[in-house]
């Protein structure tokens, strides 16, 4: 009786009373081939700006093969994305891939006519491949799904390579941050606020009825500062400046002080209103002059 193999690693499984003398050999390429699906690290390095290639597992030969590895680190520059086909589509097969590849192409992974995935540049992923033939699916296995609370144990989220840390709602859900305070930006630099996107950015309470204060985009946009039915803007000081930076010299400020309202050019007060009604200039009034 000759040899057969399981069917998704490929070991050979020798027939009652075959290979007299030389089951050391078969074993020892067994334990390869074992040694590889349980721990097994290989680097593929895909030809330049290819579209497809091949990962295979030989089922039929006891014959090493890279499609045996568990984690399989793809190099290589591309300006595409590339499909990697799983083959044969009846092993049913778990890898943890990292897409190493230059040229910010995705990675995409098939076995038949289902489903496929998607390993986007730079990201480590699991798949699984089901084995399913003709009609054979790839799925990405998705740890990121919790159950319960995720509990960082005073330890920070970063990420590496200056990339992103992007927290993406489902739906119309929303992110929600449950403290009393919440800092943004880095120890060195101004911290920004932005929308994402060519949108406005507005400012509000969680209330119903509430007052906002809206950033409008695009060049020339407005700041339109709204509040609730007959609430009041509250500026305890203004400032008027021909720049963004240039606040200590050749500009307007208004200010109030001790209940009276300042008007004062260059930090030195010109005009004085006091609550009595009483206006108090340094210099000259006049009356119906010209402008």
């Amino acid at each position: 009786m000759a040899s057969t193999f399981t069917t998704n690693t490929g070991i050979e499984k020798p027939g009652v009373g075959e290979q007299s003398g030389t089951w050391g050999t078969t074993t020892n390429e067994n334990f390869d081939i074992i040694d590889r699906a349980l721990n097994g690290v290989t680097g593929i390095a895909l030809t330049t700006n290819s579209d497809t290639s091949t990962l295979n597992t030989d089922t039929t030969s006891g014959a090493l093969s890279d499609g045996m590895f568990k984690v399989l680190q793809y190099t290589g520059t591309l300006d595409s994305a590339h499909t990697v086909t799983i083959t044969p589509n009846t092993a049913a097969k778990v890898y943890l891939i990292y897409n190493n590849t230059s040229g910010s192409q995705n990675l995409i992974f098939s076995q038949g006519t289902g489903a496929n995935a998607t390993i986007i540049p730079g990201e480590t992923a699991w798949i699984y491949a089901d084995g399913g033939g003709e009609d054979a699916i790839v799925r990405r296995i998705e740890l990121s799904k919790l159950t319960t609370a995720l509990d960082v144990n005073g330890q920070n989220i970063t990420s590496a390579s200056n990339g992103n840390v992007v927290i993406s709602p489902n739906g119309t859900g929303d992110v929600q941050l449950d403290a009393d305070t919440v800092r943004v930006g880095d120890s060195d630099a101004a911290a920004n606020i932005a929308s994402n996107g060519d949108n406005d950015l507005i400012l509000k309470t969680g209330n119903s009825t509430t007052g906002t204060m809206q950033i409008t985009d695009g060049a020339n946009g407005n700041i339109t500062l709204a509040p609730n039915g007959t609430g009041f803007v509250g500026v305890p000081n203004i400032l008027f400046s021909t720049t963004a930076t240039d606040t200590n010299s050749n500009n307007w400020e208004i200010k109030l002080s001790g209940g009276n309202l300042f008007f004062a050019y260059n930090n030195v007060n010109k005009m004085k209103l006091d609550t009595s009604g009483n206006l108090t200039v340094v210099g000259d009034v006049t009356a119906a002059g010209t402008l």
